[in-house]
């Protein structure tokens, strides 16, 4: 297991590396940041994601809760976008 001492370096290293101006080789992508969760379910069922197959869960397990906060979230957006959530039964 990692220590904290050594997960606060390893957690903190990007930061520290880019304030000294190491940045090349580093890219960060995050290309569904600027859009809400409908706005990635519409793109999700543009490009076929199989949503049977994904949950974002807290509670983990076998199957989403559909109670915490991350299912409430899921289940607006898939609402608002007018498409069926099949991780859901």
């Amino acid at each position: 297991t990692m220590s904290m001492r050594t997960y606060d370096g390893w957690l903190f290293l990007p930061k520290t590396r880019a304030e000294r101006g190491v940045t090349r080789g580093v890219e960060v992508l995050a290309p569904l940041m600027d859009l809400n969760k409908a706005d990635i379910v519409r793109l999700g069922a543009k490009l076929g994601v199989p949503f049977e197959l994904t949950w974002s869960c807290y509670s983990g397990g076998d199957k989403p809760c559909g109670h915490c906060d991350s299912c409430k979230l899921r289940a607006r957006g898939f609402a608002e976008a007018g498409v069926k959530d099949g991780s859901v039964q």
